[in-house]
């Protein structure tokens, strides 16, 4: 049963629906994160998400994290230079804006509007997942990527959603063996988590024990 909806939520909503209709007309300009229309359709979208879910939801936060670009450093008033690398990034955050917005789209659509003034239950009966963490770093656990990368070939998804996640599974692992910055990773798995539960609990997690581990324990 789909829940009602007051006026104001069920704009918020089409507006939401309006930028997931918009990605592919994005997708046929090169260079578009660059361009003023681009910058409104992400203030826009980012802003109808909070009216939906709320500041703390975790597609407000997922959704505020993509650059749409290669991350870097402008000083004084020189424009940025906009290279391969950069296209492919943006190519790579516009699937996963889409992929986000769609499942976005089905929960706001069977779900009431979040109550500010009401903190969220938590379960009796859940174990902390600090403790399951360490439980499972305890066990030594080892990652391949190339096992990882077989393990998403082998699942029922579309070539450009594996291509995906198979991209972000290297880059993962290469910032895991190297700087080990949290907020690269955390958007690779935020991109990870955002292809399916399949792909979450079969990659993402192993990958992201594994940093833990090397972190905790230190490398093997």
């Amino acid at each position: 049963m789909t829940a009602p909806l007051d006026p104001k939520r069920e704009l918020h909503v089409r507006r939401v629906r309006e930028s997931f209709e918009k990605i592919p007309e994005l997708r046929k300009t090169p260079g578009v994160s660059r361009t003023q229309g681009f910058e409104n359709w992400r203030d826009r979208t980012k802003h109808s998400l909070l009216e939906v879910f709320g500041r703390d939801h975790e597609y407000v936060r997922r959704f505020g994290r993509l650059d749409f670009r290669v991350p870097r450093m402008v000083f004084g008033k020189g424009t940025p230079v906009w290279t391969q690398e950069d296209e492919k990034a943006c190519s790579t955050d516009l699937y996963a804006a889409e992929q986000l917005l769609k499942d976005a789209l089905d929960e706001a659509e069977k779900l009431p509007a979040p109550r500010a003034d009401v903190p969220a239950p938590v379960p009796p009966d859940s174990p902390p997942i600090v403790i399951q963490i360490l439980n499972q770093i305890s066990q030594e656990v080892s990652v391949d990527v190339r096992q990882l990368v077989a393990s998403i070939e082998a699942m029922p998804l579309d070539s450009a959603t594996k291509q995906a996640a198979e991209e972000q599974v290297r880059l993962l692992e290469q910032e895991a063996r190297g700087a080990q910055r949290w907020s690269v990773m955390g958007k690779s798995l935020d991109m990870l988590k955002g292809f399916g539960k399949g792909v979450y609990e079969k990659v993402a997690l192993p990958l992201l024990l594994e940093i833990i581990k090397r972190q905790t324990l230190g490398p093997p």
